[in-house]
């Protein structure tokens, strides 16, 4: 179909403006307010912080921010107290890697189940003691997540005595 320049003119405005149009609706949808996270999501990020500044300060073996992380009004701070320092004096090199498998949250404390593995290297030697496990960890859920209890295979202060 042949149209005339005038015709031409005419369906490539329409086009533009439609274009425009388009463009504006589009645009506009992209400005809206973002979505807050619901406090669910908020609370997993947390536990996931918790869970990654912990396995830092455990490999760097850093006994006061490791300590941060546990609940002061826990018996856990009591029962690792010993296994850390003991871990902490005799290896050199440490790697901890955690994967969540599950996480439940109630309104005071969470859970997570955890797959874990590591790697403990003596100072006198390149030899290296590698475990990996599944552990239970409780958290009390404040504004960061204090660890209460370890239950199942712990990566923390359980390795045998030389």
């Amino acid at each position: 179909m042949f149209y005339s320049r005038k015709q031409q003119g005419k369906n490539s405005g329409l086009l533009t403006k439609w274009i425009l149009l388009f463009a504006l609706f589009f645009l506009s949808a992209c400005a809206s307010d973002p979505k807050r996270a619901s406090p669910i999501v908020t609370q997993v990020g947390e536990i996931q912080k918790s869970l990654k500044h912990l396995s830092k300060a455990y490999e760097k073996r850093d006994e006061s921010a490791f300590f941060k992380t546990l609940d002061a009004d826990s018996k856990l701070l009591d029962a690792l107290k010993d296994g850390i320092k003991r871990d902490f004096e005799r290896f050199t090199v440490v790697t901890l890697s955690f994967v969540i498998d599950h996480i439940v949250i109630k309104e005071n404390v969470s859970q997570t189940t955890l797959r874990w593995q590591g790697r403990w290297t003596l100072p006198s030697s390149s030899e290296a003691i590698e475990k990996r496990g599944k552990v239970i960890f409780s958290w009390v859920n404040r504004d960061h997540p204090k660890l209460t209890e370890i239950r199942g295979d712990s990566p923390f202060g359980s390795l045998p005595r030389p």
